[in-house]
């Protein structure tokens, strides 16, 4: 069971369980909420607070909660913008904390000693750090969903041995991360000369060689995932490796590169539930998350790619009353 077993509860429990009375500032149903997308493994030369995503994930909790901003479960949002859960079990001001890939450096400190940027402090870390500087946060806040790539073999041709399956399990038993869907081989563009056989998942990656326009090299945006096979090899096989690291199945999904084919939006995902059993999927459409957002293609602000600085981030936040 996930340790925020509360997610798949009815509102009224979720209300007792945040202990918020029913006239306290709560979020308008017809509010905008800002989810923000990390990448933990983005770290480069000059290590400054665009290119070092520790360092700006520090920074911008601080940030938030100066603004006066909650960091509740991504879950949570999800379901009071599908209507499962009125604004009135949420703080007035929230924001989801997404990182994608599920690089090591989500969980791991110091993972590469060589690094120009290092010592690399992991998302886990800052988000520990955090909370420990601010004792008054609310239990289940911060907490952030990680995204993880299901496919051993394609991690090991992406990132090397530096995106393991090993800490997925202390995640999402630890209130701080939890472990979400990337698809099974992210259609990396790395993903060259196929096919490869994974055991894991029963399936040649990359899986676009399953597609209506069939290749085994990656391409790189998830819009060739556009049939019945490919998209199932993507997400339920996938999803069924990472339950048996986890012991549950990640019931969100988040598209990698933030594209998706109009199957996976319109057919797959809506009409094939009672076998991905996806509550819902997030893109990296820069906008807010609202009651009128698509279940199946959610927006995400991303840093670097949305926002470079403190201050624009700021702007960000200021545009989600």
């Amino acid at each position: 069971m996930r340790i925020f077993s509360l997610q798949r509860c009815k509102h009224l429990l979720i209300m007792f369980a945040l202990a918020i009375p029913f006239d306290a500032m709560a979020l308008s149903n017809s509010g905008k909420v800002p989810v923000l997308m990390y990448h933990s493994h983005y770290s480069v030369a000059p290590c400054d607070y665009p290119h070092h995503a520790s360092m700006a994930l520090a920074q911008d909790l601080e940030l938030l909660n100066s603004k006066g901003f909650t960091v509740v479960p991504v879950y949570w949002i999800t379901q009071w913008a599908l209507g499962d859960l009125d604004g009135s079990a949420l703080p007035d001001k929230v924001v989801g904390l997404t990182f994608d890939d599920g690089a090591d450096t989500d969980w791991i400190d110091n993972i590469i000693p060589s690094h120009p940027c290092a010592p690399l402090k992991s998302f886990r870390a800052v988000l520990q750090d955090f909370k420990a500087a601010h004792p008054s946060l609310p239990w289940y806040s911060p907490h952030a969903s990680s995204f993880v790539i299901g496919s051993p073999v394609a991690r090991s041709v992406i990132f090397g041995p530096y995106m393991n399956d090993s800490w997925w399990a202390a995640a999402n038993a630890s209130g701080l991360i939890e472990i979400y869907n990337h698809s099974a081989d992210h259609d990396h563009i790395t993903l060259t000369s196929g096919p490869y056989w994974d055991p894991d998942l029963s399936t040649n990656i990359p899986i676009l060689g399953y597609s209506s326009s069939p290749s085994w090299s990656g391409g790189g945006n998830f819009l060739g995932i556009d049939n019945y096979e490919s998209s199932t090899r993507e997400i339920v096989n996938s999803s069924s490796y990472i339950a048996t690291k986890i012991g549950a199945m990640p019931d969100l999904f988040a598209y990698p590169n933030g594209n998706a084919s109009n199957y996976l939006r319109y057919t797959y995902f809506p009409y094939y539930t009672s076998e991905h059993h996806t509550y819902a999927a997030y893109s990296t459409v820069p906008t807010y998350v609202t009651r009128s957002s698509e279940r199946y293609f959610m927006p995400r602000i991303s840093h670097f790619t949305d926002w470079t600085t403190p201050a624009q981030l700021s702007a960000i936040l200021d545009g989600a009353p």
